[in-house]
C-alpha cells in the first residue's frame, strides 16, 4: 500500500488506474522554454559510458532539465530510457509499481505489476525484461533525496545491486540518501559524479544564454551576482523578456517566491533561522559565525545542510570561511530585517564589535553601519583612527597619556 499524507494507506497504482499526474512521474519531462544546450556537461552526463552517473546538487543547478534532455536525446538514438521521479509518499508496492510502469513506457517488455509472474518478485521481473532486451537501455531516477522510506531504498538498493550488464543508471539529487548503495560501482570505476561545480555557468555560458544582448558590463555585472547558478540566470532571463520597468524589483520578487517554494522547502525549523541569520555575515567564517551567535557547531551545521552545496563560495578569507550565494545572501536579509527587525540588529552590532576585536575595521563598521548604531560606527573608526596614528608616529609620550 502507498502512504497517502494524512498518514493512511492508498493501493499501489495499476496500469487501469494510472492517472495524468501519476503518469508524469514516468514520463520524460518536456524541454523547457529556452533551453541552452551545453555539450561539456551533458556529455559527461550521459549514462551510457558508465554503469551509474549520479548527479548531485542543491536546488536551481538545473539537474532535472539537464537529466531530461539527455534522455531525449537518447531515445532519439533508439536508446530506451525509463524515467522515474520519486516521490516520499511511496512504500514499497508503489515503488515497484511505477519502475514497471517507466520501463514499460520506455519500449521495455516489462510485466504489468498486477500480472501473476510479477508478484512474488515485482524487481526481479522487471530486470529480467531489461536483461532479455540485450541492448543498452537507461533507467533515470529524479529527485531520489525526497526517498525517506527505508523499504523503497532497499528496493532501490536491489536495482542498483542486480542491474543487468545493458542497464545504466542516472540518478539526480539534491543529496544522496544515506541507506541508498552505490560503493560497489563507484570502487569498480564504473560509476561518475556531476556536482554543483560543474553545473555552473561560464561567462561564456551565460552570454550565450542571453543571446550575446549583454553588454560587456551586464555580463560582468550578472556573472557575478548569479555566480553561475543556473535559476538565477533563467528567472533573470524571465523577467527581462516580461518587464519594461522595475526589473530589478520584479527578478527579486521572483527568485524570493521560487526560493521559499524550493531552497526553504523541508528545512527544519533550526535550520532556517540559522540561514537566515546566515545572511546577515558578508562571508561565512564558522569562528565568526560560532562567536556571534553563542554557539560552537556552526562548522557541523554548515556540512550537515545538503541545500548549501554549491551555493557557499570559498573565500580568501580565513581558513573555512567563505561567502553565501549573493542572492540567497540578500534574500535572507531581507526577510530577517522583516520578520525580526530586533535580531538582524543585535546580529550585525555582534559582528560590528567581534570583527572590531580582531583590527578589521572596514567590515566591523560597515556590520555597525547595518545595525543603525552610529556611535559603535564613530567608536570603531575612531580607535581606527588612533591605533593607524600609533602605527604611523609612534605612541605619545607617557606623560602625555592620562
Amino acid at each position: 500500500m502507498a502512504k497517502q499524507s494524512d498518514g493512511h494507506s492508498r493501493p499501489a497504482p495499476s496500469a487501469r488506474s494510472l492517472a495524468w499526474f501519476q503518469r508524469q512521474r514516468v514520463s520524460v519531462p518536456e524541454p523547457v522554454a529556452d533551453y541552452y544546450d551545453r555539450p561539456g556537461p551533458l556529455k559527461r552526463l550521459t549514462p551510457t559510458g558508465h554503469r551509474i552517473v549520479l548527479l548531485k546538487a542543491p536546488c536551481g543547478f538545473g539537474k532535472t532539465t539537464l537529466l531530461a534532455e539527455c534522455c531525449r536525446r537518447l531515445n532519439g538514438q533508439g536508446i530506451p530510457t525509463a524515467w522515474l521521479c520519486a516521490d516520499g509518499q511511496d512504500d514499497r508496492a508503489a515503488f515497484e509499481a511505477y519502475l514497471a510502469f517507466a520501463f514499460i513506457g520506455a519500449g521495455i517488455d516489462a510485466p504489468d505489476p498486477d500480472a501473476a509472474d510479477a508478484a512474488a518478485d515485482p524487481i526481479g521481473a522487471v530486470l529480467d525484461a531489461v536483461e532479455d532486451y540485450t541492448d543498452p537501455c537507461v533507467l533515470a531516477l529524479d529527485e531520489v533525496e525526497r526517498i525517506s522510506d527505508e523499504a523503497v531504498l532497499d528496493g532501490l538498493n536491489a536495482v542498483v545491486r542486480r542491474a543487468p550488464p545493458n542497464l545504466h543508471i542516472a540518478i539526480a539529487c539534491r543529496e544522496l540518501p544515506r541507506s541508498l548503495n552505490i560503493a560497489a560501482p563507484v570502487l569498480a570505476g564504473s560509476a561518475t559524479t556531476l556536482s554543483a561545480d560543474e553545473l555552473r555557468f561560464s561567462k561564456a555560458d551565460v552570454a550565450g544564454l542571453f543571446g550575446l544582448s549583454l553588454s560587456r558590463t551586464q555580463l560582468a555585472q550578472l556573472t557575478k551576482e548569479s555566480a553561475g547558478w543556473p535559476i538565477a540566470l533563467r528567472l533573470h532571463l524571465t523577467v527581462r523578456a516580461s518587464s519594461t520597468r522595475g526589473e530589478a524589483q520584479a527578478f527579486r520578487d521572483v527568485l524570493g517566491a521560487w526560493l521559499e517554494a524550493r531552497l526553504f522547502e523541508g528545512m527544519a525549523g533550526d535550520d532556517r533561522e540559522f540561514l537566515l541569520d546566515l545572511g546577515l555575515f558578508d562571508r561565512v567564517d564558522p569562528v565568526l559565525v560560532d562567536e556571534v551567535l553563542g554557539a560552537g557547531d556552526s562548522r557541523q551545521r554548515l556540512h550537515a545542510m545538503p541545500h548549501l552545496d554549491g551555493l557557499i563560495e570559498p573565500g580568501a578569507g580565513p581558513a573555512g570561511s567563505g561567502a553565501l550565494h549573493p542572492l540567497i545572501r540578500d534574500h535572507c536579509s531581507r526577510r530577517r530585517f522583516r520578520e525580526a527587525p530586533e535580531r538582524f540588529r543585535l546580529v550585525h552590532r555582534r559582528a560590528a564589535e567581534a570583527l572590531e576585536g580582531r583590527g578589521e575595521t572596514i567590515p566591523a563598521a560597515w556590520h555597525a553601519a547595518q545595525a543603525g548604531d552610529r556611535r559603535l560606527v564613530g567608536r570603531i573608526l575612531e580607535h581606527a583612527s588612533v591605533l593607524r596614528s600609533w602605527l604611523l608616529q609612534g605612541p605619545p609620550p607617557i606623560a602625555d597619556i592620562e
